[in-house]
């Protein structure tokens, strides 16, 4: 029996243990970067329906969800977004479950929350915010 030494037996052996290493690595790399998509469409999302409340837009909820389904790279993801104009503040909030990749439902679960909430003052004047803070304690 004739034996080469051209090392193509170790090579083959490399790459079979290396292999499923590297796709798990690529897949985790996916998976956050879906994550870290959605997070910063979230963002965007609460920024523009805080304006859109604070201009007294017609349904700026229905409008904050156009804007994510029109960005979002995912399809199929549920947004539960809520604006609300107070005479204190403006607060808009945005959650949502992302699904997870099968290689990783036994690490996380099925999904990922997320949640983006954002609060502005509603008058936008800090002496009279303070004055209305102030009032607000009294009672």
């Amino acid at each position: 029996m004739h034996r080469s030494d051209d090392g193509s037996g170790q090579a083959l052996m490399e790459l079979a243990l290396i292999l499923p290493v590297l796709i798990f690595v690529i897949l985790a790399t996916a998976q956050i970067g879906m994550v870290m998509h959605t997070r910063i469409l979230m963002a965007m999302g609460a920024r523009q329906g805080l304006r859109l409340v604070a201009a007294r837009s017609v349904d700026p909820a229905a409008q904050v969800e156009a804007f994510l389904k029109e960005n979002s790279a995912m399809g199929g993801i549920k947004y539960d977004i809520t604006c609300n104009r107070k005479l204190t503040y403006d607060r808009v909030v945005i959650s949502c479950d992302i699904p997870v990749l099968s290689v990783f439902k036994n690490f996380v679960g099925d999904s990922i929350s997320l949640r983006e909430e954002l609060k502005a003052d509603g008058y936008g004047v800090p002496l009279l915010g303070t004055i209305f803070d102030w009032l607000k304690r009294l009672r």
